[in-house]
């Protein structure tokens, strides 16, 4: 099987992907899935007769062999998902959330975002790719509906954009992690624990192994490749897969990231935009201005004034402990920090290159930090006072802070972990010693 981690933008993908031929065998156990036409190897056998049904069997005669065209084009699964589900999910989304409507809702000319979704089309491939995607999770239906409407509102509010672009950002928007079919899907399930940096670079790859399947997709408008491969990019080089920076990354596919980010925020966070605003301006750089500007004037179009939350005592208990795990953790980071960088003069140019490059943007992040008014650097039982405060704003607000810094650490160490295997061993077990205190549990 193709080594997901270390493929390029673009490289073929001839083998049928064993987990995507598992996975559409389990579709298969509740949907009716057949072959379209007959399948062939690259050598001109003929492996399977079209109009048979998917099965173990299918499985076993394919998954060794090369095949001339991708299995994914060769299938039909009836009763699939399709593009009406994508727009049902899209209307009760926009429905259920004041915050989506804001800044993904719009009506120009008699249509709207969910008619615009219901005029599109998808052919049979991607219809497969996107079944066989959301069969794992029902819940990726309603976030990739949701990336959807944000990456076409946002474009809508920020350039006013065609209608070809418009599709592009749509289309994009619901298949950006369509990548994830060719990756180990326990690798996806909650409740488990901390990914080996191992397997966190094989779920790194999806942005490309997601470019590389829809390039081979015919009719598809030729943005959505690209754009997929963008979708978790920054604008200052420390996104993935490529850590592209600036003009490298299109318009849309910055529009998309965003898109991606908040939509992760809607289902978690109390004022989801309040905290879209404090990530994108965390870290100067990350986000172009437009879009920061975009998200700042829509959380103060969805929060005009104090409208402080009502918090339980549990809730009060919970930012406490919070804060008290982040203090933890930056003290444990401070540690092993200052232990690399004493032994850093025993190691290569390499290992020295790369511990640099984490600890700039671990200084990005305290300074971030410190801008927020929440200075960890004084005594902690000053920053334990806060938590006290009778306002119930600033605890809200300390609560979005305390949040975004514990998620900021935890993606600088994926950064840290798709490094490790650049190393020599000794050296790559003193980078994880970093890893380690850098990841901890994200708060959620």
């Amino acid at each position: 099987m193709t080594d997901l981690a270390n493929i390029q933008d673009g490289e073929p993908l001839q083998e049928p992907n064993t987990h995507f031929c598992k996975q559409l065998v389990s579709l298969a156990s509740t949907n009716h899935v057949e072959t379209s036409e007959d399948i062939y190897t690259t050598h001109g056998m003929k492996l399977i007769a079209g109009g048979t049904q998917i099965s173990d069997a299918l499985y076993e005669r394919v998954v060794s062999h090369k095949l001339r065209k991708p299995l994914e084009s060769s299938i039909e699964v009836e009763d699939a998902i399709g593009i009406n589900e994508m727009a049902e999910a899209a209307e009760k989304a926009l429905d259920s959330s004041a915050s989506l409507r804001k800044l993904a809702g719009w009506k120009h000319e008699g249509k709207t975002a969910v008619t615009f979704l219901k005029q599109m089309r998808l052919n049979a491939a991607t219809t497969t790719l996107l079944n066989v995607h959301h069969s794992r999770n029902p819940a990726l239906l309603q976030h990739c509906a949701e990336v959807s409407l944000l990456a076409m509102g946002m474009s809508k509010k920020l350039q006013s954009p065609d209608t070809n672009f418009l599709q592009s950002m749509a289309l994009a928007g619901i298949l950006h992690d369509i990548g994830e079919v060719y990756i180990n899907p326990e690798l996806f399930q909650h409740g488990r624990k901390q990914l080996a940096p191992a397997e966190w670079k094989q779920v790194a790859a999806h942005p490309v192994v997601g470019e590389i399947l829809l390039r081979r997709i015919e009719n598809l408008p030729h943005m959505v490749p690209e754009l997929i491969l963008e979708h978790h990019e920054r604008l200052d080089g420390f996104g993935y897969p490529r850590g592209r920076r600036g003009e490298r990354i299109s318009t849309g596919g910055q529009i998309l990231a965003a898109a991606e980010v908040i939509s992760g925020l809607l289902a978690k966070k109390a004022r989801p935009i309040a905290h879209a605003e404090l990530a994108m301006k965390l870290i100067p750089g990350e986000y172009s201005r437009p879009i920061i500007d975009l998200i700042a004037k829509t959380r103060e179009e969805i929060v005009p004034g104090n409208t402080s939350e009502t918090e339980t005592a549990n809730e009060k208990n919970d930012l406490r402990q919070s804060v008290q795990a982040l203090l933890a953790k930056l003290d444990n980071i401070r540690k092993v920090s200052e232990k690399l960088e004493q032994d850093a003069y025993r190691f290569s140019s390499t290992f020295q290159k790369i511990f640099d490059g984490v600890m700039e943007r671990y200084i990005q992040i305290r300074r971030g930090l410190s801008s927020t008014g929440l200075n960890t650097d004084v005594d902690a039982a000053d920053v334990m006072k806060l938590m006290d405060e009778e306002d119930a704003e600033i605890r809200f607000e300390a609560a979005l802070i305390v949040n975004e810094i514990s998620w900021r650490l935890f993606e600088l160490s994926r950064i840290v972990a798709l490094q490790i295997d650049k190393l020599p061993a000794a050296e790559g077990q003193a980078l994880l010693s970093l890893e380690t205190a850098l990841s901890g549990s994200p708060t959620t």
